[in-house]
Formats: structure tokens, C-alpha cells, sequence
């Protein structure tokens, strides 16, 4: 096969790309909202604050309000770390199941 054909493949962490992700989605969609639980530098996600500042929520340590939250957005995207995500279940459960399309992140806990 041809080296023109080749392209190189950058290996970075999940998070990174994550973070590079959100700002093209932002850029594409002006409807995307990022939310985020007092982690941005940690889910990368203060790369988007940064560029669509009316767009981004830090919502404290408060997990279970940034999924309330969440929720009534149009597009969401709620980032946390997995382990205290586990306090929002119930807010996940009963306020954002009904009728609300929601995906996690494996990593830290991201719901979109």
C-alpha cells in the first residue's frame, strides 16, 4: 500500500479527545450545553468553557442538582467523575428517564 495512503495515528487519552470532541460538536451545534461538577480540567471540558462560555454550567459538587438539571436541556452534557455520579442515580432514574435521551461516559461519568 501506498505511504500516501497511510495516515498517522495520534495516541491520546480518552479524555483528551474527549474534550477536542466537544468543542467540534460545539462548533457544529449550537444547541449543545455542557454542564460539569466542579471537574473541568480533570473531564477536559474546560477547553469548551473557554470557547462557548454562555454554553458551559459548573454546577459545583452537587451531582444530583447537575443531573436535575440536565434534564431539562435540549442537549445536555453532564460531566462528573463515575464514582460520584452514583448519588444522581435517583435524579438519573426518575427525572431524566422520562422522555430524555441521555448516554454516559465510561470514563468519568459524562452524561449527554
Amino acid at each position: 500500500m501506498s505511504e500516501k495512503f497511510i495516515k498517522k495515528i495520534e495516541k491520546i487519552a480518552t479524555r483528551d479527545a474527549y474534550g477536542k470532541v466537544l468543542i467540534q460538536l460545539g462548533k457544529e451545534n449550537k444547541d449543545i450545553i455542557v454542564l460539569d461538577a466542579d471537574l473541568s480540567q480533570s473531564t477536559k471540558t474546560a477547553g469548551f468553557a473557554k470557547a462557548y462560555p454562555e454554553r458551559f454550567f459548573n454546577m459545583g459538587i452537587a451531582e444530583q442538582n447537575l443531573i436535575g438539571f440536565s434534564a431539562g436541556l435540549a442537549l445536555p452534557v453532564a460531566n462528573t467523575a463515575k464514582v460520584l455520579a452514583k448519588s444522581a442515580f435517583r435524579q438519573y432514574l426518575c427525572g431524566v428517564c422520562h422522555g430524555q435521551s441521555l448516554r454516559t461516559d465510561k470514563e468519568f461519568g459524562s452524561i449527554s
